[in-house]
């Protein structure tokens, strides 16, 4: 039985498909950086949680009572307090079935499955940053943000109808419904807080 691969590549595939050259001019610190911020390996799941859990997080904010950086703050927390929560939680369910002492290691691999949730904040902060920076008003970046990651759940969702090999209007169809399926999540995330 093979591994079951993750749809996204690593960011070591981006060096080889780049070629040597462009490797070699790439610092070894920008590349980790790429590695541990912007592309989320290993399951899935946690990334597109962390996705729907950023973008309800930025939709619950009232534009007119914060500021962009006070958005910014407040999404970087409630990531790190849930990043650290599953990884807790996994820690925990462990030691809970196989009665095994704690080990540094094992809470390391555990932080580790669940960074991509943390990978996933950073698209949409860019982009919040990058609103506000260039003078868009607090709604504004709030929506920019976003769209963003409304953006991010549809290209999830095409990657996964691509990975069951749909085409033509079946992908489009599934993406899009799934999108509007995270689209929903977010929303009731919204109306719980």
């Amino acid at each position: 039985m093979t591994e079951r691969q993750s749809p996204l590549p690593s960011a070591d595939a981006h060096t080889e498909v780049a070629g040597p050259a462009v490797a070699a001019g790439v610092p070894a610190w920008r590349r980790g950086i790429a590695r541990w911020l912007i592309l989320p390996t290993g399951d899935p799941a946690n990334a597109i949680y962390g996705t729907i859990l950023v973008a309800a997080v930025v939709a619950a904010e009232d534009p007119q009572q914060t500021q962009s950086y006070e958005i910014a703050l407040t999404v970087a927390v409630t990531v790190a307090v849930f990043w650290l929560a599953h990884g807790y939680a996994r820690v925990i369910s462990s030691r809970l079935s196989t009665g095994a002492g704690l080990s540094l290691r094992e809470v390391r691999a555990a932080l580790a499955e669940h960074w991509p949730i943390v990978q996933a904040a950073v698209p949409p902060m860019a982009v919040l940053a990058i609103a506000a920076g260039e003078g868009a008003t607090v709604e504004g970046a709030q929506q920019a943000a976003l769209w963003t990651s409304v953006v991010l759940l549809g290209i999830w969702s095409t990657v996964a109808g691509r990975a069951s090999r749909l085409v033509g209007w079946r992908l489009v169809c599934y993406a899009g419904s799934s999108a509007a399926l995270g689209f929903l999540m977010i929303i009731l995330e919204v109306l719980i807080h």
